[in-house]
């Protein structure tokens, strides 16, 4: 069996962490139609905005996220022959296991 090429495996899990990351600000700053904060009884973020501060809140898991892509591209590439699906896993796996990670920080840091 041959084994998948690292760099790809590791690039193909990053492609997919950039694209899910992208998709879901694309959604944020499209809007419907224009807001405005006239009616606004505490502070009022355009889409834009909000998009930018979910990126900055999310920045540590995203982190995460990527450190836990590197470091698994090595053993699914080694298992698995074909370095789409390799990357594709790690990308998926990279998601619980962040979360996880993310659950155990607050769960000690209380």
């Amino acid at each position: 069996m041959r084994e998948a090429s690292y760099r790809t495996t590791a690039l193909v899990g990053l492609g997919w962490l950039v694209t899910v990351v992208a998709a879901v600000i694309a959604g944020a700053v499209q809007s419907a139609g224009e807001q405005t904060c006239d009616d606004a009884t505490s502070w009022c973020l355009t889409p834009g905005e909000a998009a930018i501060l979910g990126l900055a809140l999310a920045s540590p898991i995203l982190l995460a996220m990527i450190i836990i892509v590197v470091v698994l591209a090595g053993p699914f590439a080694r298992r698995l022959p074909s370095a789409p699906l390799a990357g594709t896993l790690t990308a998926v796996v990279a998601v619980p296991v962040a979360g996880a990670l993310g659950g155990l920080v607050l769960v000690v840091a209380r």
